[in-house]
């Protein structure tokens, strides 16, 4: 491994390929279209094979950032 140069250019790297279904932008928009049809949580992340956890999340974070 070579040692980290100081004149490195460091360029922005944008993830396109996601290991977690749930990170998706796509899945975090059928996340809320479900929500509003009145899919419960579970219904959700049956569905979209997510976990339950991550529900709840996308709504918290959807919520903060229309508050921004």
């Amino acid at each position: 491994m070579e040692p980290h140069s100081a004149n490195a250019t460091h360029a922005k790297n944008i993830q396109t390929k996601y290991t977690n279904n749930g990170a998706t932008p796509q899945t975090k928009q059928l996340i809320i279209k479900m929500s509003l049809n009145g899919s419960g949580i579970r219904d959700i992340s049956r569905v979209l094979n997510i976990s339950q956890n991550t529900v709840p999340i996308s709504f918290k974070k959807t919520k903060n950032s229309r508050q921004a």
